[in-house]
């Protein structure tokens, strides 16, 4: 099935009108795991896929799909939602696609802003979620799909994830989740590890 999809990617001062038309089958593997998906032409890129890739490959020479996370009505049920949801994407992986999947390991915004200099002396959080960021690098490090899954269906019971995700927000981390879904029984790791207002943040790759 064909689709094209045009959008405008600023780059430096200028602004590129970019038009691709590629054939996809990501709607039918979706639809075949169980999935309904539909296809929004309209709707524009999120800042989650613009600005990396303004950063990875500003000649936006790649064609692109966006997907949405699924929401579901509890954290458990969106956890497992989006695990399964990354288990249907796997195949692509083996034939050579790259998945980027844009969330943040914390995202307890209202903390966050609360750190902002102007508002704060030290623009700290008040709150550490090392112990999470180890219980993900723990976790994802796990080769056995099956059972990293089944550990990740609880992510709520690790420590401080309350702090890097309030209850019911937890959208930003669902893209860890799809990751480890698609991953299937490769080994994740941590690449990268940073300070934001003193709170760790970090990259995993599978």
């Amino acid at each position: 099935m064909p689709a094209a999809s045009s959008f405008l990617l600023p780059i430096g001062r200028r602004r590129t009108l970019i038009y691709l038309q590629r054939p996809i089958h990501s709607a039918a593997t979706l639809q075949a795991a169980g999935f309904q998906p539909i296809l929004d032409a309209k709707r524009g890129w999120d800042h989650g896929v613009f600005v990396p890739l303004i950063v990875m490959r500003p000649q936006a020479d790649l064609p692109v799909i966006q997907m949405s996370i699924l929401k579901g009505e509890s954290d458990e049920s969106e956890a497992e939602k989006n695990l399964r949801y990354g288990a249907a994407m796997e195949r692509f992986r083996d034939e050579g696609y790259v998945f980027l999947f844009s969330g943040s390991s914390y995202h307890h915004l209202a903390k966050a802003l609360e750190a902002l200099p102007e508002r704060m002396g030290n623009g700290k959080v008040d709150v550490s979620t090392q112990e999470f960021e180890a219980e993900l690098e723990r976790v994802a490090a796990i080769s056995d799909a099956d059972k990293r899954s089944a550990i990740l269906r609880t992510w709520r019971q690790f420590p401080q994830s309350y702090e890097a995700h309030p209850a019911g927000k937890a959208e930003h981390f669902m893209p860890f989740l799809i990751g480890s879904g698609a991953a299937g029984n490769d080994k994740g790791e941590r690449t990268q590890s940073w300070e934001l207002f003193g709170v760790t943040m970090s990259t995993f790759v599978w």
